[in-house]
């Protein structure tokens, strides 16, 4: 049984949640986070050239988007001096 908690959570919580833990716990112990347990979307192995990055959030609807350049612009700024 899960403590107590002051906060109540909806459906879409708590499916947001497992499949982060999912993510983590692939991770941990298989030093991937797409498996063995089922992910919502394959989170793909990060290079600089193609600058595809998986965005975890929940606001109104679960999403899991793969995104290409995310801040891009201020990540170049921290290139151009040296950071």
């Amino acid at each position: 049984e899960n403590p107590p908690s002051p906060w109540t959570w909806g459906a879409g919580e708590r499916a947001f949640a497992a499949s982060v833990s999912a993510y983590w716990g692939n991770f941990a112990n298989s030093r991937t986070p797409n498996g063995p347990l089922p992910v919502p979307t394959e989170w793909p192995l990060y290079t600089a050239d193609a600058d595809v990055v998986l965005r975890l959030y929940f606001d109104k609807l679960i999403s899991f988007p793969l995104q290409k350049g995310y801040l891009q612009t201020q990540c170049d700024f921290f290139d151009t001096i040296g950071y």
